[in-house]
């Protein structure tokens, strides 16, 4: 499969896809990002999983199947 721009593995099974800051700085709330996995196979998905932006409800920011 074709690369993911963005994309490093930085663990066992775990991959870290990072969204360039200009998607944000051009006015743009929504993007679209490719997560180079399965939907079977995916186990979690996380949005700033180091807490680095602000946020008033981090709850939201896990999904797991």
């Amino acid at each position: 499969p074709a690369a993911t721009p963005g994309a490093e593995i930085v663990g066992d099974g775990v991959v870290r896809i990072t969204v360039p800051v200009d998607v944000w700085f051009d006015g743009r709330r929504v993007c679209d990002v490719r997560i180079p996995c399965k939907i079977g196979d995916l186990q979690q998905l996380e949005l700033d999983p180091r807490g680095r932006f602000p946020d008033a409800e981090r709850d939201d920011n896990r999904w797991q199947p």
